[in-house]
Order: C-alpha cells, then sequence, then structure tokens
C-alpha cells in the first residue's frame, strides 16, 4: 500500500475529525494476541464530553467505561487486555444513541510455524501477504488456498511445449506468504492464468476461464512448476469447472480429458503428491464418479463448496451439514482417503452490524459451527473463504475464529459425543496419542479416523488437553430458537470451560453450568481420557431448551370421519422423555389427549385418535399440538389437510372435469410468509385472489392424486399472474449460439431454472439403498427426502408444448442430466399422457398428467402410506424465493428442509 508523508506543520489538533471518532492502535486490523495491548483514541471537537463503554460478544456490559473530555488532541486509553471481543460504544450520555463505535478482539496465541496438514484453510481469493497475512496467522488460519499463475501473455507455441510464463511475483508472494506462517495449497487452472491467449476459442467467446488453449500445453508447464516446487504436499486440480458456467466452456468429457492428463503427470513428477478435484460434490457425482478412468490411481480425494445456508442466521435447517455430508459419503464410495472443503463459510447480512453489515454475531456463531460440524463429517481440512466469514472487517468472527483454532490446531476430531442428534451437538478434539481401542469402538469412529495420524509437533506430543466443543440448535422452529438453554455436568472434577470468546465460565459450586444454545461452548480437561470426558458431557443435564419438535401428517380420510392423526414426535435431549400429547382442532372439536415415550434422538410417531370435525370448503384444519413432558411442554399450531390417493380413471386433457369432488391440498404462498397467525388466515384464506396487488403477489396451486388400476394421476390447478418457460430455447452466451437448449434433457440449465414447472416426487421405501445413509447409521438424516424413489418434473417450453419429464427413478443414478449429457433415464416418461392449459382470463394454469404404473412399480395402493411431495416452481419467486413447497405448507419439521 502506496502511503502518502503529511507535512510536518499539521498537527493532531489540526486534523481532528469534525466528530466524535474512536480508533484502535496497535494489532492487525483490530485483531490482537492475548498479552498485546490495545490502545484506543478518541478524537473530536474540545469540549465535548463522551461517555465510553464496553460490551462483549453477546451484547452484555464487560464493565469498563470511562468519561473523556475531548480537548482537540487525540487521547489515547489502554483497553482491557484479556482474551475476548470488545465493543466501543461513544455516547454524549447514558441513553443517547452513539455517536461513535469500534470493535475489536484478543485471541489466545496461536502455534507457530507453517502447518501443511492443519485442518484450517482458507480460500483467500489470491494470496494474502503483508497485514492480511498476519491477520491469518493472528486468528489461526493456516493454509491459503489460491492459484498458482504465471505472469504474461503469450502467443500460441508449438503443442506440447510449455507456456514461457513469469512466475516470479506469484513466488515472491507464496514465500511471503509461507514466511509469515501459512501454509499454500496451489490450485492449477483458469488456462494457465496468462489472461485470454491462454484460453481455448470458444471459452474466449463466451468469456469463461476454460478449457486451455491446448492441453499438452497446460500439462508441461504445470509439470514446470511441480518439478521446481517438491515441497508441494497437496495439489487441487482446477477451480469451479461447472459445465458451461462458472469456468468451463466445454464438455464434462473434454474436463476429464484435462483431469487425466494432469493427474497423470502429477503423479509421474512427484508420486507422493496428493491430488484432490471435484470442488462440489455435484460435479463429482455428475461427471466424475462414473468414469474411473480419470479419476482412479490419479486423485487421493473429492474437494466440495458447501454454501448452502451460508446466506441465514442459523445453520439449524441442516442443509450445509448435509451438503458436506453428501461429499463425505461420495468420497468414501469411490473409497478415496481425503475430502477436502475447498471453499464455503458464512455470509448473513444484517443491517444493524457494526461497521460490515456481515460483522454480526449470528456469522461469529455461525463459522464456528461450521468448522466444528466439518470435522464431524470426517473431512480431513476444513476451509472458510476470505471475506465469507471472516476478515479483515469481520472482527467478531476473527475473535471466535481465532479461539477455536488455538484449542484444535493439533488436536484432531477424536470423538462425537451425541452423534444420532439433528439439533444438538458435541464434538472432542484432542492429540492423536489419546486414540486408544475404546476410541476407537465409538460411534462414528471409522468417519472421524481419517485426522488421527496427522503429525504433531515435538513440542506438543504429550499434550494432554481435550477440547469438547458443544452448541445446540433447538426451538420450536428455525426462527425460533432456544437462546435460555443449559448444561450441568453435576461432578466438574477435572474440568474447565470456556465460552465462544475465551472467557472463562466459573464453576457453580462443585457443578459445572454452561449456556447451551448457538453460541458454542469449550469444555477441556486435562485429567480425563476421551472415553471419560464424553460420558460426562453425554450424561449432563439439558435444561431450558425444547425437548420435543411436533409434526402433524396430513389427514388420511375426510377430515369429518373418525381416523387416527399420525404426529410425528422428535426427541431432542440426551436423555428419554415421556408425557402426555394432546391435539385439539383449532376451529372446534374435541381435545384429545395420549401418553408417549421417546428414547434420545428417538424419531416416534404417536397416533392420536381424530373424532372429525365439520368439513371445509379449503381443506384446511387447524389443529393445536401440546406435548406435555417431564422436561416441559411444548405448543404448536398447524395447518393440516386430507392428502390422499383417491380411485380414479383419469383423462389428462386439462379439464379437471375428471376430478368430480375429489378434494385437493392447497399451497398458498401467503401460508407459507413468515410470522402467519394460522388462527386468522384459516378464518379468512381468500382464496379468490386479491384483485389489488399493492400488497404484493400471491400463488396458489391446488393438487389432486389419484390411481387406477394402470396409472397414477396428477393436476394442479394454478392461480399465477403468467405461465412462462424457456425450456427449449437456444442456449446463447456473448452472442454464440451452442447446440444446447435450455432446460431440456442433454441441454443446459436444468429445468428448475428456466421458469414455471412443477416437481413431484414419490418415497415408497424408507431410504433408497445405496444413497444417503441407511436408517440403521447414527448420522441418519431422518427429514432426507433427495432419496425419493421417482422424481419427475412438469413443464412448458418456449413453443408451449407439455412436457413430463422423469429426472430419476427407483434404480437410476441421481445425476443431473442437464449439463450437455443425455443421460437415459432423464427422458419424457414412457407412455404418460399430460397436458398443460392456461386460461388468461382467469390467470389460471391447469397441469394434468397420467404416469403408467408399469413406470412407477413401487406404487402399492395396499400400502397404507407413502411419502409424496411436490414444489412449484414460479417466476414470481413469491417472497423472493422462486420455489413454493408443499412440505413447508404441510408444516414439516423445518430443519428438514
Amino acid at each position: 500500500m502506496r502511503r502518502t508523508a503529511l507535512p510536518l506543520c499539521l498537527s493532531l489538533a489540526t486534523l481532528a475529525a469534525a466528530d466524535p471518532s474512536l480508533t484502535v492502535e496497535g494489532g492487525v486490523y483490530r485483531m490482537f494476541t492475548q498479552g498485546e495491548q490495545p490502545v484506543l483514541v478518541v478524537d473530536g471537537p474540545a469540549g465535548t464530553t463522551l461517555q465510553l463503554t464496553s460490551t462483549n460478544l453477546f451484547g452484555t456490559a464487560t464493565g469498563w467505561s470511562q468519561a473523556v473530555t475531548l480537548t482537540g488532541t487525540a487521547q489515547r486509553l489502554d483497553l482491557p487486555k484479556e482474551v475476548g471481543y470488545q465493543r466501543i460504544t461513544a455516547r454524549a450520555k447514558a441513553g443517547d444513541k452513539p455517536v461513535a463505535e469500534v470493535d475489536l478482539g484478543i485471541v489466545p496465541a496461536q502455534p507457530a510455524g507453517v502447518r501443511p496438514e492443519s485442518f484450517v484453510a482458507s480460500n483467500t481469493s489470491g494470496v494474502r501477504v503483508g497485514d492480511e497475512a498476519k491477520l491469518l496467522t493472528k486468528i489461526g488460519v493456516k493454509i491459503q488456498r489460491g492459484h498458482y499463475n504465471g505472469d504474461g501473455a503469450v502467443k500460441p507455441v508449438a503443442d506440447g511445449s510449455a507456456a514461457p510464463l513469469d512466475y516470479s511475483r506469484v513466488d515472491r508472494e507464496w514465500n511471503e506468504a509461507r514466511a509469515a506462517g501459512t501454509w499454500v495449497l496451489p490450485v492449477p487452472g483458469y488456462s494457465l492464468g496468462n489472461g485470454e491467449e491462454g484460453r481455448a476459442p470458444l471459452a474466449k467467446q463466451i468469456k469463461m476461464y476454460g478449457p486451455p488453449r491446448s492441453i499438452p500445453e497446460f500439462v508441461a508447464s504445470w509439470e514446470q512448476v511441480l518439478t521446481k516446487h517438491p515441497e508441494f504436499n497437496t495439489v487441487e486440480f482446477w477451480n469451479e469447472p461447472w459445465i458451461f458456467g462458472w469456468t468451463w466452456a466445454g464438455t464434462p468429457q473434454e474436463y476429464r480429458d484435462l483431469q487425466t492428463a494432469f493427474c497423470t503427470m502429477a503423479k509421474r513428477v512427484n508420486p507422493q503428491l496428493r491430488l484432490i478435484a471435484g470442488n462440489s460434490v455435484m460435479f463429482v457425482e455428475d461427471h466424475v464418479e462414473g468414469h474411473p478412468e480419470s479419476w482412479k490411481g490419479l486423485i487421493d480425494g473429492i474437494t466440495h463448496h458447501p454454501y448452502a445456508g451460508g446466506g441465514y442466521p442459523f445453520f439449524r435447517g441442516g442443509t450445509q451439514a448435509r451438503t458436506m455430508d453428501h461429499g463425505m459419503l461420495v468420497n468414501q464410495r469411490m473409497g478415496l482417503p481425503y475430502y477436502y472443503l475447498t471453499e464455503g463459510g458464512s455470509e448473513y447480512r444484517d443491517d444493524a452490524s457494526l461497521g460490515e453489515n456481515t460483522n454480526n454475531p449470528q456469522n461469529a456463531f455461525k463459522v464456528v459451527q461450521y468448522t466444528v460440524k466439518a470435522a464431524l463429517v470426517g473431512c480431513y481440512q476444513s476451509n472458510i473463504q476470505w471475506e465469507i466469514g471472516y476478515g479483515p472487517k469481520w472482527t467478531l468472527c476473527n475473535t471466535t475464529l481465532g479461539v477455536l483454532h488455538s484449542l484444535i490446531e493439533d488436536r484432531p476430531i477424536v470423538a462425537e459425543i451425541w452423534p444420532a442428534h439433528e439439533l444438538i451437538t458435541g464434538a472432542i478434539f484432542a492429540n492423536p496419542r489419546h486414540v486408544d481401542a475404546a476410541v476407537k469402538a465409538l460411534p462414528r469412529a471409522k468417519d472421524l479416523s481419517v485426522r488421527w495420524t496427522v503429525p504433531v509437533p515435538a513440542e506438543r506430543a504429550q499434550d494432554a488437553t481435550k477440547v469438547a466443543v458443544v452448541y445446540a440448535n433447538t426451538g420450536t422452529a428455525n426462527d425460533r430458537i432456544d437462546r435460555h438453554g443449559t448444561l450441568t455436568i453435576t461432578d466438574a472434577t477435572g474440568l474447565s470451560a470456556q465460552d465462544a470468546s475465551g472467557k472463562a465460565i466459573p464453576l457453580t459450586g462443585t457443578k459445572l453450568v454452561v449456556p447451551f444454545s448457538e453460541w458454542p461452548v469449550y469444555i477441556t480437561s486435562d485429567t480425563l481420557s476421551v472415553i471419560a470426558l464424553r460420558e460426562r458431557i453425554a450424561n449432563a443435564t439439558i435444561e431450558k431448551v425444547t425437548a420435543v419438535n411436533l409434526s402433524a401428517c396430513s389427514l388420511d380420510l375426510p377430515a369429518d370421519q373418525a381416523q387416527t392423526l399420525r404426529v410425528r414426535l422428535e426427541n431432542q435431549l440426551n436423555r428419554a422423555v415421556k408425557g402426555t400429547l394432546t391435539a385439539t382442532p383449532i376451529a372446534g372439536g374435541k381435545s384429545v389427549s395420549v401418553p408417549f415415550a421417546a428414547e434420545p434422538a428417538g424419531l416416534i410417531t404417536v397416533d392420536v385418535p381424530w373424532a372429525g370435525v365439520k368439513l371445509d370448503a379449503t381443506n384446511q384444519y387447524g389443529v393445536k399440538l401440546v406435548a406435555a413432558t417431564d422436561a416441559g411442554t411444548v405448543e404448536r399450531d398447524q395447518v393440516l389437510a386430507t392428502a390422499r390417493f383417491i380411485k380414479r380413471t383419469i383423462t389428462a386433457d386439462g379439464d379437471l372435469k375428471d376430478w368430480g369432488d375429489a378434494v385437493p391440498v392447497l399451497l398458498d404462498s401467503d401460508r407459507l410468509k413468515g410470522g402467519i397467525d394460522i388462527t386468522q388466515y384459516l378464518l379468512n384464506p381468500n382464496l379468490s385472489r386479491p384483485a389489488d396487488e399493492k400488497t404484493g403477489k400471491r400463488v396458489m396451486a391446488r393438487l389432486y392424486t389419484a390411481y387406477d388400476d394402470t396409472t397414477v394421476s396428477i393436476a394442479a390447478a394454478v392461480d399465477e399472474d403468467k405461465l412462462t418457460n424457456i425450456s427449449g430455447s437456444p442456449w446463447i452466451r456473448e452472442g454464440v449460439t451452442l447446440p444446447y437448449q435450455h432446460g431440456q434433457p442433454g441441454g443446459l440449465n436444468h429445468v428448475r431454472y428456466t421458469g414455471d414447472s412443477l416437481m413431484l416426487t414419490f418415497g415408497f421405501r424408507e431410504r433408497v439403498p445405496g444413497h444417503g445413509r441407511q436408517m440403521n447409521d447414527p448420522w441418519a438424516w431422518k427429514g432426507f427426502f433427495c432419496d425419493s424413489d421417482y422424481h419427475y418434473v412438469a413443464h412448458t417450453t418456449v413453443d408451449n408444448k407439455p412436457q413430463l419429464i422423469q429426472l430419476w427413478d427407483a434404480d437410476s443414478p441421481r445425476r443431473n442430466g442437464y449439463q450437455t449429457v443425455a443421460e437415459p433415464w432423464n427422458t419424457a416418461v414412457a407412455g404418460a399422457t399430460i397436458a398443460i392449459t392456461r386460461d388468461e382470463k382467469a390467470k389460471r394454469t391447469i397441469y394434468e398428467m397420467t404416469i403408467p404404473r408399469s413406470v412407477m412399480k413401487l406404487f402399492d395402493p395396499k400400502a397404507p402410506h407413502l411419502r409424496f411431495s411436490f414444489n412449484l416452481i414460479n417466476d414470481e419467486a413469491i417472497n423472493g424465493n422462486p420455489i413454493l413447497r408443499w412440505g413447508e405448507a404441510a408444516g414439516v419439521f423445518d430443519h428438514w428442509y
């Protein structure tokens, strides 16, 4: 950074700000190592009196305060230098709005030196040097992932020759980064980084980064790099080679050809080099796994970028953990030893944040949860991207990550505390020497064992400290997460604890009582074994949290008939819970109570007699569920519907006349708005869409289901402003037309992104064999639905032709068939009929289709229940989301998204 000298005649008084200001001297980007003295610089107009106060990570007062009368010259105050986070606020007087604020963090010292096998890495979007590298070192980020690109645009050379690029700049930067204590994870790609000259002609035309103009040139150039750098221990091949997407203007086969050539060369140059590739589990499944000639014996692991849920204020929804775990399962299926995250993080934005709108408490606890979950998945290395989870303006996250990293560097994960639980999390990190036979016999030990052989520096070889990280995402809903839970260990002998900012949590007599919420807490011991520490925490008393979650299934029969209401109840506690479940129809009806008992982490179905209520034309029936348990009472209001496949023969002509008095389920975008009062909604669902659209758009769909001896029939009447889908139109970019069509199998662009459509999914088995974690696995995702047996999508095309496309069937892979490769199962449903009609005057779309039961062989009318759901894709993007989910409208647990 270039600095400009000020004339010597200018004094601090002359430069005083017109308004009061607070700045912090020392450290790096307001981050300090324990023992360093932070200094607060206060400046502003002379005569102004400021009241200075400090709050901590959780927004509570630290006890530090000062009154300062400004003199017109900057004044310096020493701040407390204990580990933790401080937000300093200046006010004219107590209660006034802040006139200036600044924050800083103090973290424990990190282990010194480079750590090539560290768990803690970052995609640094280019090599960070200078103060930025010092920030990495200060908060314990040990590995920088970035492109290793030479400089200089070059003319084409003879095929097979290396490009004459200049690597002096990148070598200088990487040497400086390593001198600062960070190792490097180089990424070959982007056509050697030498501008458009190095790209294939089509890549240049449509402004993508690759493929390179010549595979032999690319491979030969990198052979020079790898020969020059035998110290590289791991190399990740290419970056995000999405097919005709972010970086790859070519087919999957062209990508595999380059990967095969590169990896063959790299293994020849350095047989010990660890090669990883993929950048997303979806890409690996779609384009790599099924072609072992491109990876078997060539790569040592796959990589993944789990951004799912990054923009939300919580990770409770589960998508982020599941996508991480999906990658681990595919890596295991391929028989590879290493699984890496090489991008990811959290970027929730909050206008109330200090400074950048990402410098907020939500990101501060999410980045710790992200890292801990990555370890629990069995990743060899985690990754949080620069400025997507930490960075110069992310002081809250810098602090929580610095505390975490100081505790887990050289201490790999060794055990999970509550493996079967979805909403409470516990992990133990320790020196690998503490992994004995008892630890190896724990649940999921095989998944975690990947890091047990990581080398530990000699000075840490006898480390006795075990570190447990615990946190909870319990609550009645994603937006109503418990904030005041506690975890109590009766016998605290040999234990100590600290919060996410590194502050010690004192004992309460002989007990250890720690907060149990989204904020992670560390419980450590130098004397207990891993097994003993795990037992103490696993059997601790958890209180002041939502003990169970409730979700009623749809009604099987018309609501006025006596039947059984099935209520799914999930126990979130680490002990058995028993009690009484009461169901009361909101519109009036008899309350019925039944006893229940659920084992820890148990998911049970409680059968509650339903006496019947008066039929409602909207097929919506409110019910209040109350679980009075020995761990507290939980209530939930829910809207039910009768949802059943009736026996009826349907002709798919887009008329709906064959459905007669069949009762549809209702999917209403208004019902999916957050914070809605369902009691008021039931009183006035307003099924005719309001004429005045000033209050916002609204989409409603009524979906009908039926079967007969030969077919399964689906119909949907959708009230929406318009029906559009560009499926079938040519794929054009930068004026170049490619031989691929939008939203067509074997084309480009998945149909869910091309416009309006109706997606249907059927599940007849508890789990699809070989896909996802089976139900006997401790980590089986109880609400996982992507393993359904049959998946279809109904849509129009650019020329208004109705289509019913099979995305997968019971026995096919689950690959994406919209990436230039025609998958044999991803075709029009054989023998199906479909009509999609549009009434512009009524603003109504009708989908009607029949599917031969010979195609859907698992459909069994004799079975009492099946899993069925649908998503309505609409280009109105109601509430900012183009997908309206029946599962959400039906009240399924929101942490099962």
